[in-house]
């Protein structure tokens, strides 16, 4: 999909999501005169990726087109410290990845702060869009100080074994 693509189907999303705000979304709404319903994105390994939306299949009403790697089962809440996983049944709750991208020292040991620094690191980038221009102002305000507390991670004396803080 085109930067172009992408900018507005975000758009897209925070406009409806405005629109839908204390909205039950377990049943479907009616937005441009088309059915819709909010649903829970994924990645390639099931980590819940945030919401977005299916449109009513034109070709057969009542069924739902859903985009690649979406369920409608329901997410969850949060637990800190935890990813939650969809296996294509249900959601379960993980702990996150920690993977080092530096080799085994010559006892066989990994760095452990450097693999908590490139955990710390993918959760910034996930919130990367969050910070751009055209971002909803409360998303990015909500985002600026779980970004702050990652990045403090590494001056706190616990560190690296310390606990990440939870997403807003």
């Amino acid at each position: 999909m085109s930067k172009k693509k992408n900018e507005t189907a975000g758009e897209n999303l925070q406009e409806t999501n405005k629109e839908l705000s204390g909205v039950d979304m377990s049943v479907p709404v009616e937005k441009g005169g088309r059915k819709l319903k909010v649903v829970h994105q994924c990645d390639e390994a099931g980590k819940y990726l945030g919401d977005t939306e299916a449109y009513e299949s034109p070709m057969e009403p009542g069924e739902y087109m859903m985009p690649a790697g979406a369920t409608d089962v329901p997410v969850p809440a949060e637990v800190p410290g935890k990813v939650r996983v969809f296996d294509g049944k249900k959601w379960r709750q993980e702990a996150p990845e920690v993977q080092s991208e530096s080799k085994p020292d010559v006892n066989g040991k990994i760095d452990r702060g450097a693999a908590v620094r490139a955990a710390r690191d993918k959760m910034l980038q996930s919130t990367d869009w969050t910070q751009l221009a055209d971002a909803d102002p409360k998303l990015a305000a909500k985002d600026k100080g779980y970004r702050q507390q990652l990045r403090d991670l590494p001056a706190d004396p616990k560190f690296p074994d310390i606990e990440f803080p939870k997403k807003p």
